[in-house]
């Protein structure tokens, strides 16, 4: 594929050298040709930009040296004349892939107020934009245009089903993803995941981008094909709703068609902000059957939250005579829960606890 650039600041595009990029541009699946509008400068000075007629602020592209820069390219190789601008049609996955498949394009990397008006109603074929916000220049937003498109192209990517894969390739965005170690932070990498069971791992790959994308971009779920079973549990949810966990269990009971073996992911929203000392979460146990395993808990807390502990099912509860056992060397329990109100207290005790 050929990508024709017409821009003021050629040496970004050296960015293109980088990655997997590079290697296709060096294999010549992709071909990149600079078109420097300075070489059209109207005077000795370097002007390629003038006032805008009418006033205004900055300054305004003018046609006549982007005119020239286009007729240096070759008719053969010039393809569909592209100007990145805020006024064009979003960018997507649909778009970036429909451009893959052009032999040649050629980009109008624009700069300051724009380009003349003149020159985009005789040259342009169409219009692009990145997204609803201002760059300094085109020069960035092409990078994202030369990118996105790429990854389409046969040979740039080398495994095929990467980019089948990734978000938006179906419609939907990509799930949770996990590598090395299993246990970080006290966070565990998903069962499922390490089970070896290829088609329950898909599925859940599967469910993870549907709620993914039901969470985060809801408005792309009216353009993709959902599943009978999808649709059903998509009808039956409020996304503006949050959730008691009684009726989300209750929910989930009525839209899974699961066996008794599946696994259930639940995301709780605790009000914490973990970057402060004494509001971070280091681990969750179920209360009072636990995790199926036998887990003794101890509950530090103040004396108007022992009931509640006891209740919930915690084997030992109480505060500052369990501090002086920690104190002591006592380290008889599996799990300790406590109170931002607490972590004073035992915070010293770290050194003990591990």
């Amino acid at each position: 594929m050929n990508i024709n650039i017409i821009t003021l600041f050629p040496e970004i595009f050296e960015a293109l050298k980088y990655g997997l990029l590079g290697q296709a541009i060096d294999r010549e699946d992709i071909k990149i040709n600079i078109f420097n509008l300075r070489d059209h400068q109207i005077n000795k000075h370097g002007h390629v930009d003038d006032k805008p007629y009418g006033g205004g602020e900055g300054m305004v592209l003018m046609a006549e040296p982007l005119e020239k820069s286009l007729k240096d390219i070759p008719v053969d190789t010039l393809g569909r004349v592209i100007n990145l601008s805020p006024q064009g049609s979003l960018l997507n996955h649909k778009k970036a892939k429909e451009l893959s498949s052009l032999n040649s394009i050629t980009i109008i990397a624009g700069r300051y107020e724009g380009i003349d008006e003149r020159f985009i109603s005789q040259y342009v074929d169409e219009e692009i934009s990145i997204g609803d916000f201002i760059l300094s220049g085109g020069e960035f937003a092409a990078l994202n245009l030369i990118d996105s498109l790429s990854r389409f192209i046969p040979g740039v990517i080398g495994n095929k089903k990467s980019v089948e894969q990734d978000s938006l390739s179906q419609g939907f965005l990509k799930g949770p993803v996990f590598t090395r170690p299993e246990n970080f932070n006290s966070e565990l990498v998903p069962e499922i995941l390490l089970s070896g069971d290829h088609k329950k791992i898909q599925e859940w790959k599967e469910n993870q981008a549907l709620i993914r994308t039901f969470e985060r971009r809801p408005e792309l779920l009216k353009s993709v094909k959902l599943t009978k079973k999808q649709k059903e549990a998509r009808a039956l949810i409020d996304s503006s709703k949050l959730y008691s966990l009684t009726e989300a269990a209750a929910l989930v009971k009525e839209i899974t068609k699961s066996n008794f073996d599946a696994s259930v992911d639940l995301a709780v929203r605790l009000g914490v902000d973990p970057r402060k000392a004494n509001q971070m979460v280091r681990g969750v146990v179920s209360l009072p059957h636990g995790t199926g395993k036998d887990v003794r808990v101890l509950a530090l807390v103040t004396p108007d939250k022992e009931a509640e502990a006891k209740e919930a099912g915690a084997d030992y509860v109480g505060l500052d005579e369990y501090l002086d056992k920690i104190k002591s060397g006592w380290t008889d329990v599996d799990v300790i829960i406590t109170m931002p109100a607490v972590m004073g207290k035992l915070g010293p005790l770290g050194r003990v606890l591990g």
